[in-house]
């Protein structure tokens, strides 16, 4: 008489453990790309709600910087474009970098152009995250984001 085993063998055993294995190494995979992209998001949600700050503050007080103004406005310590302590000025030809929102440790990296036509101004605003990175005009702009507002401008004193 033989005796029937029920059961698996340990080739099957091993080989279910393989597959999933494989299958949460795949899935485990994907946490780091999911955190990573969580991190990107906020950093550009970030830049964009500082251009919006900047920008609008901009705008909402054009009419009243007076002509001689405007070639300053570009000026990180000038109250006519916006109140933000701890903005820190690297130089006209260099991004500068402010901790935006006030108090939370991160920081924008940023530079501001006026180019002006008649009466008629575009601001143009370059936004990057992080406290760190090139200090070299030309390649942060190539490497940031670029907002533009136009303003008209009547020329009042």
């Amino acid at each position: 008489m033989k005796l029937k085993r029920n059961g698996f063998s340990l080739v099957e055993v091993n080989l279910a453990i393989f597959v999933i294995s494989i299958g949460l190494l795949t899935l485990f995979s994907l946490f780091p790309a999911g955190l990573k992209e969580g991190e990107a998001g906020h950093a550009d949600t970030q830049t964009s709600l500082f251009c919006d700050y900047v920008l609008g503050t901009i705008r909402a007080n054009s009419m009243a910087v007076k002509a001689k103004d405007w070639d300053n406005l570009s000026s990180p310590y000038n109250d006519l474009l916006y109140d933000l302590p701890g903005t820190v000025n690297e130089g006209g030809n260099r991004p500068s970098k402010v901790q935006y929102p006030i108090g939370s440790g991160l920081y924008v990296r940023y530079y501001l152009d006026i180019v002006e036509n008649g009466d008629l101004y575009g601001v143009r605003l370059w936004t990057a995250s992080g406290e760190y990175g090139t200090k070299i005009l030309k390649e942060f702009k190539d490497s940031a984001e670029m907002y533009y507002t136009e303003l008209f401008f009547s020329g009042m004193p």
